[in-house]
C-alpha cells in the first residue's frame, strides 16, 4: 500500500474525518517532512508549527526550512520558540513542545496536533521500556492517540511505518529535509539504542523488525485497555481466582496504577497485593499512597495520596521582609497565585521551585529530598490553574514567590491532621 494510502486507512482508524484541520509538528527532519507533504497530497487541510527549543545553533534554519516548505505547499506555516531551563533536558523540551503545539492548534482553529513517530521510535521506545522492566505499560509504548489538553488530541498516524519507508519514500519522490546533528550524538539513551541495539535486531530479523516491534506494542496497548478496563474499584475474589498468575498480576497492578499514579508497582508490592487474595478479612496493604484492604468478597482499593490535614489563607497587613522556616507555612504574592486548590501530587506533576532557575518533576523532588518512598504519595500540593505552586511541606514555586514589587501578601498555612497546630 501506498504511503498516502496508508496514511489516509490511519487518519480514518483515529476519527481524523478528511475536513479536519490538524496542525502538524514540523521539525523539518525527514519524517515530519514527508508526513507534510503526504497530508498535503491527500487533501488534508494543515498547519506546519516548528517548534525552536533553541537548544542547537542551526534550530532558526530548520525553523526557515519549514515556513520555506510550507510555502511552497500553499499551507500556513509558523516557527513558534519556547524556553527551555535546566533539569532533565529531553523532558522539558518535550513539555515545552507539547505545550506550544497545544497552543498553536487552539489558535488555528484545530482540533487535532499530528506527529511523526514512526515504528522505529516505537521500537526504541520500548527497547528502553524493556531495560527499565516497565512491565505492560512499557511494552504498550507510545499510543497512537491520546489528550493533549482541553479540546486537543495528538495523533501519531505513522507508528506503524518504519524509518527506513519513510526515507525511502522521501528520496524516491526527491523531497529534500533536515539532519538534527544531536541524533548522531551517543549522549542520549534514544540514540544508543538507534545507534547499536536496534541495527544488532535487524541483522537478526531482517528489515521488518522495527514494525514487528511496533505492532507487538499496539497488542500490549490492547491487552492494557482489556486491563484497565476491568480494574475496578473493589476486585471480586472470584473473579481474581478465575485469572491465571500473570494475568491476575496485571490486572492488580493496573488497579494501582489508576489508583495511585505516583504509587511505585514494584513486583514486591503486586505479591503482596496478590496475597491478599487468600488472606483473612481485614488485612490491608498500604504502600505510596495506595490502600487496599481485603473484604469479605473482594479486595478494595482506596486511590491516591490521602492526605489529612487543613489549608489556610491569611491576607496579611504589611508585605513582611522576613520570613519564618516553617514547613507548613508559605508567605506569597497575593497578586500572583490567585484562586488555588490542594490536591495530592500527580504522576507527572512539574513545580519551578523558587532558586532553581528551572522546573523539576514533584516526583524527583521529593526522592533528592529524602521522603520515603511510602510517604511520597501523600504529600500535598497547591496548584493555581494548572501549575504547582507549593509541594507542601518542600518547596515553594517562584511564580508565586514575594518580591522586591509585592504590594499585597497571602500567609498559606497547612495544619496536618492530628498536629495539634
Amino acid at each position: 500500500m501506498a504511503l498516502a494510502e496508508r496514511l489516509r486507512t490511519a487518519l480514518a482508524g483515529l476519527g481524523v474525518a478528511s475536513g479536519d484541520r490538524l496542525v502538524v509538528a514540523a521539525s523539518g527532519g525527514v519524517d515530519s517532512t514527508v508526513l507534510l507533504r503526504s497530508l498535503v497530497e491527500i487533501g488534508q487541510s494543515v498547519v506546519a508549527i516548528h517548534v525552536d527549543h533553541g537548544l542547537r545553533a542551526d534550530s532558526v534554519e530548520d525553523g526557515a526550512f519549514v515556513l520555506a516548505l510550507a510555502a511552497e505547499l500553499g499551507v500556513p506555516g509558523e516557527s513558534v520558540a519556547v524556553e527551555v531551563e535546566g533539569g532533565n533536558v529531553q523532558a522539558e523540551a518535550r513539555a515545552a513542545r507539547y505545550a506550544a503545539l497545544a497552543e498553536a492548534a487552539r489558535r488555528h482553529g484545530a482540533r487535532v496536533v499530528a506527529t511523526a513517530h514512526t515504528a522505529t521510535d516505537q521500537a526504541e521506545t520500548v527497547l528502553m521500556a524493556l531495560v527499565r522492566g516497565a512491565g505492560l505499560r512499557g511494552l504498550a509504548g507510545m499510543p497512537e492517540h491520546r489528550a493533549l489538553g482541553e479540546g486537543i488530541d495528538l495523533i501519531r498516524p505513522l507508528l506503524q511505518t518504519s524509518r527506513e519507508q519513510i526515507e525511502a519514500e522521501a528520496r524516491a519522490r526527491g523531497w529534500a529535509w533536515r539532519e538534527d546533528p544531536s541524533n548522531a550524538t551517543g549522549r542520549y539513551r534514544r540514540n544508543r539504542v538507534r545507534q547499536a541495539v536496534l541495527p544488532a535486531l535487524r541483522a537478526e530479523g531482517g528489515a521488518g523488525t522495527d514494525v514487528r516491534i511496533a505492532a507487538t506494542a499496539a497488542d500490549a496497548r490492547a491487552a492494557l485497555e482489556l486491563v484497565r478496563s476491568q480494574a475496578e474499584e473493589r476486585l471480586h475474589l472470584d473473579t481474581l481466582r478465575a485469572l491465571p498468575a500473570d494475568q491476575r498480576r496485571a490486572l492488580l497492578a493496573e488497579a494501582v496504577a489508576s489508583r495511585a499514579p505516583g504509587a511505585a508497582r514494584s513486583r514486591a508490592l503486586i505479591a503482596r497485593l496478590d496475597a491478599l487474595v487468600d488472606a483473612e478479612v481485614g488485612t490491608r496493604v498500604e504502600s505510596g499512597g495506595v490502600v487496599v484492604w481485603r473484604e469479605r468478597d473482594a479486595l478494595r482499593f482506596f486511590g491516591g495520596a490521602v492526605f489529612d490535614g487543613t489549608f489556610e489563607t491569611e491576607p496579611l497587613a504589611s508585605v513582611p521582609r522576613q520570613f519564618d522556616r516553617d514547613p507548613w507555612s508559605e508567605v506569597v504574592d497575593a497578586d500572583r497565585t490567585g484562586e488555588v486548590d490542594v490536591r495530592p501530587w500527580r504522576d507527572g506533576d512539574r513545580i519551578r521551585p523558587l532558586g532553581l532557575g528551572g522546573s523539576t518533576l514533584v516526583s524527583d523532588l521529593l526522592r533528592e529530598r529524602g521522603v520515603p518512598p511510602a510517604e511520597r504519595a501523600g504529600v500535598p500540593v497547591v496548584v493555581a490553574g494548572d501549575d504547582v505552586v507549593w509541594v507542601i511541606g518542600h518547596r515553594l514555586a517562584a511564580r508565586v514567590a514575594v518580591t522586591p514589587e509585592t504590594s499585597r501578601a497571602v500567609r498559606w498555612t497547612w495544619r496536618p491532621g492530628g498536629s495539634g497546630r
